[in-house]
């Protein structure tokens, strides 16, 4: 990707659902909002890993042993694929059992209860960008684009005031095992990877919420 790609684009909150495998319980959120992608923060959440338990059926009363554990926290870009989502970005867990935590994190787990979650979220339109589905263009002077973070800033004039969030692979990878590739409300410079999410925060509301969302680390 070259010059960056104005897109329809807005900070949000939202509680997610407990139950539901996490690809499904975020494709409800995108879907609740008209996104077609999304970068999504999670913090302190009950997981379950329910491997014998089929993607629609209901949650056992009683979790087997080594079921449970927590999602302490997850930077995620949620991209909608038919009736899920595609999940990719860091995060890091644990388990009730105390056993090591995977060096990647599984989709397929649960969320034991609703979380509360925020984020950027892309509403969906006709303009296909790599890595984040179908979104709604914007005019240039938008505060959200999506591009390469190293000619952001020169080539929209607003150095002091872009922002990138970034996040490379495509899994959810342990963050304690896997502690690069993530640019984070960050100032775009070499270290943020492209495709980026690049926000222009000269608007005093949009700088708020960049930085409250920059802040969930």
């Amino acid at each position: 990707m070259a010059d960056p790609q104005p897109v329809v684009g807005r900070f949000f909150e939202d509680t997610a659902d407990g139950y539901f495998q996490l690809h499904d319980t975020l494709a409800q959120v995108l879907a609740r909002h008209g996104f077609a992608s999304a970068w999504i923060v999670l913090t302190h959440a009950p997981i379950m890993a329910l491997p014998d338990v089929p993607r629609h059926a209901p949650v056992p009363l009683r979790l087997p042993r080594g079921a449970a554990g927590t999602l302490r926290h997850a930077a995620l870009i949620a991209e909608t694929r038919g009736d899920s989502a595609r999940l990719r970005g860091r995060a890091t867990w644990s388990w009730l059992d105390r056993r090591p935590a995977e060096a990647v994190f599984d989709p397929n787990w649960r969320l034991a209860e609703p979380a509360f979650l925020c984020g950027i979220g892309f509403q969906a339109g006709t303009l296909e960008v790599p890595g984040f589905g179908r979104l709604t263009a914007a005019g240039p002077t938008g505060a959200f684009a999506i591009g390469d973070p190293g000619i952001a800033a020169p080539d929209r004039g607003r150095s002091g005031r872009v922002r990138a969030w970034a996040m490379d692979g495509l899994e959810i990878l342990n963050a304690a095992a896997h502690p690069g590739g993530v640019c984070y409300g960050e100032t775009p410079g070499p270290d943020c990877s492209s495709p980026a999410i690049l926000v222009d925060t000269a608007d005093s509301d949009t700088a708020a919420a960049a930085a409250r969302l920059a802040a969930e680390r």
